[in-house]
């Protein structure tokens, strides 16, 4: 009987302490929607990261020249995402070796996802859903 109300007891005090601990109602998803309805265009990237978080993933645009049919034409392209590091970036931007801007990566849930674009000074240019495996399986 008293490993009964003992056991109980116990049940009681994690459930308590889960619910106002805030544990129940913790929905990644909701989250996830509310950054990305924080980030505005024309943000700076610290406004983003105080706004949110530290984004998962982070990458960099290069600015590449290719000789098609003998004129010259510059093709900016994305490069491979890299975890997040705040003080490179920084030193990139004051260094302004950023001429093509950079992206961050938000995972939140499998299906909330997004990609925010910044400019070479450091803005939001825009903020855009990152293609999910959902996405590619409705294909």
């Amino acid at each position: 009987m008293k490993i009964l109300v003992g056991l109980i007891l116990v049940v009681g005090i994690g459930y308590g302490a889960m619910h106002y601990g805030g544990l129940l109602s913790f929905d990644p998803a909701q989250q996830g929607r509310d950054a990305k309805a924080a980030i505005k265009p024309g943000m700076s990237w610290k406004k983003v990261v105080s706004a949110t978080t530290e984004p998962t993933e982070c990458r960099f645009y290069v600015i590449q020249k290719k000789n098609i049919d003998g004129n010259e034409i510059e093709v900016t392209k994305p490069s491979a995402f890299t975890s997040f590091d705040g003080d490179n970036l920084a030193n990139r931007l004051a260094d302004e070796s950023l001429p093509a801007g950079f992206e961050f990566l938000y995972k939140y849930t499998a299906d909330v996802q997004f990609l925010v674009k910044f400019d070479s000074a450091g803005d939001v240019e825009y903020i855009a859903d990152a293609p999910t495996m959902k996405d590619l399986l409705d294909m």
